[in-house]
C-alpha cells in the first residue's frame, strides 16, 4: 500500500464523500486520552485529529506513526512547533513500547483477518497495563447500501494506494479473544463509523 500520492487530496476526497463526520468520530473520545500521557497515533493521516488532540493538552508526548513520507510532511504543517516525534514507517516496524494511549484511525480497515491478529497482539504489546485503545473505523455491515459504499471505497483505494482487500473484517471478536474489553463506543452514520475505547481485561494480563 502507498499512500502518498492521494496525500494531499486525502482530507478534501474524505470531506467530500462524508463531510466532517469522519473528523467528529476520530475525536468523539479523546476526552478520554489522559492529560501528560504518552500516545501513540497510527493511522492519523494530515493531521487533522492530531491538532485537535493538542488542543486539548499541549503536554502529550506523542508518537505519530504513518508509512506515507506526504502524509508526515502535510501532518507537520498542520502543527508546527510542537514536541510530536513523527515517525514514517509501517505499524509493525515501530519497536517502542510503554503507551498509555494508542490510537487508530481508519487503520485496521486495510488488512486481512490475520494481518488483523497481528497488529492487535502488537497493540497489546506496545500498551501499559492500564492503558486505553481508541479505535476509530468503518464498521462491518450487512445493509446493502452501506456494503455497496464500503465495496466503492475499497475499489477507489485499490486503484490510487494499491490497498489488496476489498470487504471489512468484523474483528470485534478477535479484540476480544486477545483481552480487550469493549469501554465504551460512539457510534456515526448509523453503525457504518465508531470509535471505540478497549482496555485490558485483567485476565489477560502478564503477572507480575
Amino acid at each position: 500500500m502507498q499512500f502518498n500520492f492521494i496525500a494531499k487530496y486525502y482530507t478534501f476526497v474524505s470531506r467530500l464523500a462524508f463531510g466532517n463526520v469522519l473528523e467528529v468520530a476520530k475525536t468523539s473520545l479523546y476526552h478520554k486520552v489522559p492529560l501528560n500521557g504518552k500516545v501513540l497515533l497510527i493511522g492519523g493521516g494530515t493531521g487533522v485529529s492530531l491538532a485537535y488532540l493538542l488542543k486539548l493538552d499541549s503536554g502529550l508526548k506523542i508518537d505519530y506513526v504513518d508509512a506515507s513520507s506526504e502524509m508526515i510532511k502535510l501532518a507537520k504543517l498542520r502543527v508546527p512547533k510542537t514536541h510530536v516525534n513523527f515517525i514514517c514507517t509501517p505499524f509493525e516496524a515501530h519497536t517502542s513500547k510503554g503507551y498509555d494511549v494508542i490510537i487508530t484511525e481508519f487503520f485496521l480497515d486495510l488488512f486481512t483477518v490475520a494481518q488483523i491478529e497481528e497488529h492487535i497482539g502488537s497493540i497489546k504489546n506496545k500498551l501499559n497495563k492500564e492503558g486505553i485503545w481508541i479505535d476509530t473505523d468503518f464498521r462491518h455491515s450487512n445493509h446493502l447500501s452501506r456494503k455497496i459504499l464500503i465495496k466503492g471505497m475499497y475499489l477507489f483505494f485499490r486503484v490510487v494506494s494499491g490497498v489488496k482487500i476489498s470487504s471489512l473484517a468484523d474483528y470485534l471478536s478477535i479484540l476480544k479473544g486477545n483481552g480487550f474489553m469493549l469501554k465504551e463506543e460512539k457510534i456515526f452514520k448509523s453503525g457504518l463509523i465508531t470509535s471505540r475505547l478497549f482496555v485490558q481485561t485483567q485476565s489477560h494480563l502478564p503477572s507480575e
